[in-house]
């Protein structure tokens, strides 16, 4: 998993190790970053989105 930043805008990417499929995770407004996994499901992200205090996306 990690970060990448194309225009300007940051978003989320997921790498299938077995495909090496790249799959973008957010595709938003939003600067997203510093993604991990919570367990083996779920991930967390910090985010600047507005007025959504203490939200967790997954």
């Amino acid at each position: 998993m990690f970060r990448g930043t194309k225009d300007g805008q940051a978003d989320l990417y997921i790498v299938d190790i077995t495909t090496d499929e790249i799959r973008k995770l957010t595709d938003d407004i939003y600067d997203d970053k510093d993604p991990w996994w919570m367990d083996s499901s779920t991930i967390v992200f910090v985010s600047d989105r507005q007025n959504i205090k203490d939200t967790v996306w997954y």
